[in-house]
């Protein structure tokens, strides 16, 4: 979509489809154009909020690294 070539990470090779634009600013679009989608706004995203925790334990407690924490 033209609207958001401004926004292209990589504007060489199109097939890389990364966009500095957040989830809101999608929606609106699609809403502008009268598509109809299901969003889902929060991702579980377990994975990634485990290593949130583990970075922040080791930025806590630096030491807690060299003991391979593993925060569940």
């Amino acid at each position: 979509m033209i609207m958001f070539v401004m926004m292209q990470v990589n504007k060489v090779n199109h097939r890389k489809e990364f966009f500095r634009v957040d989830l809101n600013h999608i929606r609106a679009e699609i809403e502008k154009l009268g598509l109809n989608a299901q969003w889902t706004m929060v991702a579980q995203a377990a994975a990634y909020r485990q290593s949130l925790a583990i970075e922040k334990a080791i930025k806590d407690n630096p030491a807690g690294a060299e003991l391979g924490w593993n925060v569940n």
